[in-house]
């Protein structure tokens, strides 16, 4: 059985939050039993998403915040996780586990959206996250090429579990809640530690 964390005090209305919800639906919704999902949610902010292979744990750090990084490394460990997904740029630094990530796009890198202190700080989570990642999904071709040509992230290799997200439609219209096509991208960052166990996930 691997058992995968997952990150979902992201949940909101937004398009992150959607993409958490209906990622936890789909996955949920999986016909495979060789795996179990690891939810990580605000007490006042659950995902509203049953199933039999996933299971709910109330954390209490901010997303953004030294207390969620270290409550989420200390998950990692009691849960004994397999392997992490980060929905977010922001990934648990010290995690024991192999960690995937989520970049939805780099707009950090080409606009200036904020001050140039806040600004630089999030060019520097990018930065972390895409070194700390074993692998990371880009959610468009647009944000694949950034990758690539900003962060010098590497061509993307096969991956048992998320090949498992590129078989299951993920993306739904806001509006309507209408499934639409989801153009998941799979990059590879460096090889996951030789654990028989965790070969399956990079392999």
């Amino acid at each position: 059985m691997i058992k995968v964390g997952f990150d979902a005090r992201w949940y909101t209305t937004s398009g992150v939050g959607m993409y958490v919800a209906n990622l936890l639906e789909s996955m949920g919704n999986l016909e495979d039993d060789d795996f179990e999902i690891v939810v990580y949610e605000f007490a006042d902010n659950p995902v509203p998403v049953v199933s039999k292979r996933i299971r709910k744990q109330i954390v209490k750090g901010g997303k953004y915040s030294l207390a969620g990084q270290l409550e989420l490394a200390r998950r990692c460990r009691i849960d004994r996780l397999d392997l992490f997904h980060a929905p977010f740029y922001i990934v648990p630094i010290a995690a024991p586990c192999p960690v995937v990530c989520t970049i939805h796009d780099l707009i950090a890198f080409l606009f200036p959206i904020y001050n140039p202190v806040h600004q630089s700080i999030v060019k520097l989570g990018y930065r972390v996250a895409v070194r700390k990642a074993h692998r990371i999904i880009s959610v468009s071709d647009t944000t694949k090429r950034d990758l690539e040509l900003i962060l010098s992230v590497p061509p993307p290799k096969d991956n048992s579990y998320l090949q498992r997200l590129l078989s299951i439609d993920i993306s739904r219209d806001c509006r309507t809640g209408r499934a639409g096509v989801s153009p998941t991208t799979l990059w590879h960052r460096r090889r996951i530690c030789p654990d028989s166990k965790r070969r399956q996930l990079a392999d």
